[in-house]
């Protein structure tokens, strides 16, 4: 029977998976045990015993931070960002939160482009999806 963890318990759980360190196998079993039997025990006794996992979750995150001030590039353009500069007839995918639809002018497609990307990283689907939605299209 399951209990309700107590709000020290969701708060450690919170800085661990936020810290990426849910990736750890000993640490991925104490957090799935205490979350399927309400019990954080062995969890809190864990990282009392080893302190490195919260202090590299802590690290973790605070480079996390730092990486997001450093980006010159906002995770999602705004709406009116992507109205002026991402919208063309021909629609390819969403592009933020808003659902907003990334589309791209016919005139883009008369220029040379190149599609880099390591083996496997989807450059021929990115191509085949492109070639569809153009096919597709109605003129």
């Amino acid at each position: 029977m399951s209990r309700r963890l107590d709000e020290d318990c969701l708060q450690l759980i919170e800085e661990l998976h936020e810290g990426k360190m849910l990736s750890h196998p000993a640490i991925r079993r104490h957090v799935d045990r205490a979350l399927h039997t309400g019990d954080c025990s062995k969890l809190k006794e864990f990282i009392r015993k080893f302190p490195v996992f919260r202090i590299q979750a802590g690290r973790n995150i605070a480079l996390a931070r730092v990486q997001r001030l450093d980006n010159a590039f906002r995770p999602y353009p705004s709406r009116a960002d992507a109205r002026e500069y991402l919208s063309g007839p021909l629609k390819l995918g969403f592009v933020n939160e808003f659902d907003d639809m990334f589309g791209l002018h016919w005139d883009i497609l008369c220029l040379p482009a190149i599609v880099p990307g390591r083996v496997g990283a989807g450059k021929s689907r990115l191509l085949k999806f492109l070639l569809s939605q153009i096919l597709a299209e109605k003129r």
